[in-house]
């Protein structure tokens, strides 16, 4: 659906968004191939790396948003959906089926989240226990959209624990066809605790997902 991860060298987010710091020196690793270090003896073989406390996503993967392509389960896990004022707007997540029907996005992402809009709705994530925002930094948001009736408009905030929004967009011109829609956004204050938040308007149908 969404992808919210730290700048690196462009959008590496699908929903579906990577966002890596701009602000930091680049790392730099050089390879002596003439100068071999100890033998590796022949039975030590494969590599292993054991994902504690959220080590990998959540840690060394810049990814900021969990449960981005609704993979993790058949319910809306780790996003919130919430109806605001006289709202009526229901939520779930579809699969497609082996004829297509509906369309995925990809024969990867064949899971989205399908929107029956009936007034305002906020779709909420808190990524990782909380998104990690530093001031100043960059962060790119990109995810895959596409509307059923719908002409409404997407507003994607990030907010700080408290209620401060640290950085806003909008994303318009959401067709009956799957599209990329791509937002750098960068936030005016730190908080370990930020989220993401989607708020969207309007009649009609529409389907959201980020990419594997």
């Amino acid at each position: 659906m969404t992808k919210l991860t730290k700048l690196i060298s462009h959008f590496a987010a699908a929903f579906l968004a990577v966002v890596v710091s701009t602000n930091g020196q680049p790392a730099r690793i050089t390879v002596d191939a003439a100068h071999p270090g100890h033998a590796i003896p022949p039975t030590l073989w494969g590599i292993f790396f054991e994902d504690i406390n959220m080590s990998t996503d959540g840690g060394i993967y810049p990814e900021l948003v969990r449960n981005r392509s609704f993979e993790d389960a058949d319910t809306l896990e780790n996003w919130k959906f919430t109806n605001v004022g006289d709202g009526h707007s229901a939520a779930e997540v579809i699969t497609a089926d082996v004829h297509g029907q509906p369309p995925p996005l990809n024969p990867f992402n064949r899971k989205s989240l399908r929107v029956k809009l009936g007034g305002a709705f906020t779709l909420e994530n808190e990524g990782y226990w909380g998104m990690n925002l530093m001031a100043g930094d960059r962060y790119t948001l990109k995810l895959a959209a596409r509307g059923e009736k719908f002409a409404g408009t997407l507003t994607v905030k990030l907010i700080g624990a408290e209620g401060a929004v640290l950085a806003q967009g909008e994303v318009t011109d959401i067709g009956g066809d799957w599209r990329y829609h791509t937002l750098d956004l960068t936030s005016s204050g730190s908080d370990p605790r930020a989220k993401l938040e989607i708020l969207g308007e309007g009649w009609g149908v529409l389907h959201l997902t980020w990419c594997r």
